[in-house]
């Protein structure tokens, strides 16, 4: 797919899931923000190990 920009997965994949935790109660919110390239495994191993 051409003029497609990088990263659209993710965005859209964390779209979905901030729209999920929203939805899970009123008193909790997702809250998005960027994560700087040097941070990346360290949040993936997180999310693995758990």
């Amino acid at each position: 797919m051409a003029g497609l920009k990088p990263g659209l997965y993710e965005q859209l994949l964390s779209l979905s899931l901030k729209r999920e935790l929203d939805a899970l109660s009123a008193r909790h919110h997702a809250e998005l923000d960027r994560l700087h390239p040097a941070e990346a495994p360290d949040r993936i191993s997180c999310t693995l190990r758990d």
